[in-house]
């Protein structure tokens, strides 16, 4: 019989605490003191993995031999196709894309039509006898003005907000009709067959001031197209009061119109350095139309 007493106090001793005192023989109490004693739990054998179970279909399959059957392990290396002859010598004149000039980089049809036909401008409103609804005119200056627009009304459509032949001969409906029009195109015909005119950037306000900037232009179809932009030298840019409407100032108007819009003048400004808009200084007018801008889905 082993007494408690005889016994180290160690992890034996914790287990005898939990062990019938009838169990205490010298056998038991050696065996649990081994136990205990134990720093590392016993290793498990590492057990073979099962076969899996074949289906039915694969059984009645004739098994392949293990020396005709190929290691997984091994990578499968696929033949690259035959290079064509043709391709890699069209390949091997091409430069890099680096050293190409932007006429050799390769361009989309749909891309390289919107590039070289540009859409021009819906002309809203016109009458048959305008200016621009005539097809010989609006096809050679509707293109040249849309180019020298700001780029904020480029690609927006046109509409007649007045129109000598379709609403009178009267500044003060020309006032009333375009009041509301942050910017303009005015064009103006003669009795001698002379188109020209001005891109406003500025309310048409009959107020006897001079106002507008810089972005404003005028332009003339005599002989050949021409634009003049502001030259920065004044800025005496637009013009309207009660009895004229006119653009540029210092030497004359680029071009003016009286009351009844019957006449007109033209000369040289400081402010476009512009030259005579028109064949003769003193013309009579035919037409006078302001167009607005307006967006496409308007």
């Amino acid at each position: 019989m082993v007494l408690i007493s005889d016994i180290t106090p160690g992890p034996s001793y914790f287990l005898m605490m939990h062990t019938p005192w009838s169990d205490y023989d010298p056998t038991s109490v050696e065996r649990n003191l081994v136990l205990a004693r134990r720093s590392t739990a016993p290793k498990r054998t590492a057990r073979t993995k099962s076969p899996t179970k074949q289906t039915r279909s694969q059984s009645l399959q004739p098994t392949a031999s293990v020396s005709s059957m190929e290691p997984e392990d091994e990578p499968k290396v696929h033949p690259l196709p035959a290079e064509n002859a043709a391709m890699s010598a069209d390949v091997k004149k091409k430069p890099h894309v680096l050293h190409r000039s932007m006429s050799e980089m390769p361009v989309s049809l749909c891309n390289k039509m919107a590039y070289e036909e540009p859409s021009l401008p819906q002309l809203i409103g016109g009458g048959p006898n305008d200016i621009l609804s005539d097809p010989k005119v609006s096809k050679y200056l509707v293109p040249k003005l849309e180019a020298c627009l700001p780029y904020r009304y480029r690609h927006k459509n046109w509409k007649l907000s007045y129109s000598l032949a379709q609403h009178g001969a009267s500044l003060h409906t020309l006032y009333r009709r375009v009041r509301s029009h942050d910017a303009s195109l005015v064009i103006i015909e003669t009795d001698d067959g002379d188109i020209f005119g001005g891109f406003s950037m500025g309310t048409w306000t009959p107020s006897g001031l001079y106002h507008g900037n810089g972005e404003s232009f005028v332009f003339t179809c005599v002989d050949k197209f021409e634009f003049f932009p502001w030259s920065r030298k004044n800025s005496l840019i637009m013009f309207a009061d009660g009895e004229t409407i006119a653009m540029g100032g210092g030497g004359g108007f680029a071009w003016a119109l009286n009351h009844d819009m019957s006449q007109g003048t033209s000369s040289p400004t400081m402010t476009f350095d512009n030259r005579s808009l028109a064949r003769r200084c003193n013309f009579g007018v035919i037409n006078c139309e302001v167009w607005e801008f307006v967006f496409k889905f308007e």
